[in-house]
């Protein structure tokens, strides 16, 4: 697919078509890859998406599981 390069303000920019975004699922940043064939524009991944069902996963695991009572010791 060839797409042009378009003015936006000071800058050039490449305007995507709507079916190639939906098929990537509506990503709202990209990751531009140089490879030695060329440039390589990927949908850039949530580096965090996983950290609160990991963070769910240590606590559960991280609770011991003896009977010691939580009363104040003083």
């Amino acid at each position: 697919m060839k797409i042009p390069v378009v003015p936006i303000g000071n800058s050039k920019g490449l305007r995507l078509p709507a079916s190639v975004l939906k098929k990537m699922g509506h990503p709202e940043y990209f990751e531009l890859v140089e490879e030695a064939e060329g440039l390589r524009l990927q949908p850039a991944k949530n580096r965090r998406a996983d950290w609160e069902a990991a963070f769910r996963r240590g606590t559960e695991t991280s609770i011991p599981s003896n009977n010691i009572p939580l009363e104040p010791w003083y």
